[in-house]
């Protein structure tokens, strides 16, 4: 059976640690007295918890506060995420290259992303990521987040179908933990990526069921979290929407099959399908824009977007694409994803939209990182 643990080391936070950062992250600075208050745990396991933190780099003491009233108060030393002593590292691994970039540990990014040469497939393109990561891990990295797009065996360390490397199977991507020298390393699909960055950086409920679903030309993917977590199914990966079959001619995607979702969903469907004077020069995009839907494309998407809402009855469905500046394709797609639901479950499904140009990035692998602190 597939294990979902790596042998990797892991971010040493004990509960009341992991809780007090995650509170501060939501809330920003606090008092130990005040998170006391807030969260009914004994003042003293706050502050042996603010110390450990502290210690890790992970937060720091702020600027007192004097407490309001009539006569003042005793200034309160507030704890806050500390965003210069620490940060993580985000590697994403995308078809035929890598990015590298650093991020304090309030996901803002320090400095720009650097990138390996492009037209790496294979072994050359992981073994060029990892040489990558190598070159930015310092001392004062907290831990390193690796996105990738496909399935990825955890306990056998391998890439065992994806996008990145069409071409090869059972890829090892062991030279990134050698890389990582001891650092924890969080790996996993670049949607469960997106999502953790969705979680963090929209402060989502914990308990929440949510479809995350990444939209671009020719290229859909989607993450099921579960309370707050990805589902992993058999192997680590996404869920994968954009190789569900309609049944429609398109050339064979890199899955070996044709008529997948996403080769439907993309400009080269639309030129051979749109039946207008501007066929031949038409993109999905414009089209989208213009017309919020073509050749059908936007009806096949929302049919199964709602067959998978009805399957797992998500407490929201939210759509990430930079195409959800386009109105005229929001209210298409929003009315016929709410068509297609069940009776009993329409009016229940919070639809979001979310405007987001990439899904892979070294930046949202980061957010891997980051969750791995704040909502472990």
């Amino acid at each position: 059976m597939q294990g979902h643990m790596s042998h990797t080391p892991s971010l040493a936070l004990g509960k009341y640690e992991r809780d007090l950062a995650r509170l501060l992250w939501t809330q920003g600075a606090l008092s130990r007295r005040d998170v006391a208050e807030r969260t009914g745990i004994h003042p003293t396991l706050v502050g042996n918890a603010a110390a450990e933190l502290i210690r890790l780099g992970i937060a720091r003491d702020a600027a007192a506060t004097r407490q309001s009233g009539p006569v003042g108060g005793r200034p309160r030393l507030p704890v806050e995420i500390d965003p210069a002593a620490r940060h993580v590292i985000g590697l994403a691994i995308s078809p035929y290259s890598a990015e590298v970039v650093r991020l304090n540990l309030r996901g803002h990014p320090l400095g720009t992303a650097q990138s390996t040469k492009t037209g790496l497939t294979g072994a050359k393109l992981i073994t060029a990521a990892g040489g990558l990561l190598g070159q930015f891990r310092n001392e004062q990295t907290l831990c390193i987040g690796v996105s990738v797009p496909g399935f990825i065996d955890l306990v056998s360390r391998k890439l065992l179908l994806s996008a990145a490397s069409p071409d090869t199977r059972d890829l090892p991507l062991e030279v990134i933990y050698q890389k990582a020298t001891g650092l924890p390393v969080m790996l996993d699909n670049d949607m469960h990526a997106l999502s953790a960055r969705w979680l963090l950086a929209h402060r989502a409920p914990a308990d929440e069921d949510v479809l995350l679903a990444w939209i671009g030309d020719g290229a859909i993917g989607a993450s099921l979290l579960v309370e707050g977590k990805p589902n992993r199914g058999c192997v680590t990966g996404a869920n994968e929407l954009g190789h569900v079959g309609t049944g429609l001619p398109t050339p064979r995607c890199f899955c070996g099959r044709s008529g997948c979702l996403e080769r439907v969903f993309s400009t080269q469907f639309v030129q051979r399908n749109v039946k207008t004077k501007h066929a031949k020069n038409a993109d999905l995009a414009t089209e989208l824009a213009q017309h919020g839907d073509c050749a059908g494309v936007t009806g096949v998407l929302a049919a199964v977007l709602a067959n998978a809402a009805n399957l797992f009855r998500p407490h929201r469905v939210v759509i990430a694409s930079n195409y959800v500046r386009y109105g005229a394709f929001t209210a298409l797609l929003g009315r016929e994803l709410n068509a297609g639901l069940l009776p009993g479950i329409a009016g229940k499904v919070r639809l979001d939209w979310w405007d987001q140009a990439a899904a892979t990035s070294a930046e949202t692998a980061a957010w891997l990182a980051l969750a791995a602190i704040y909502r472990n």
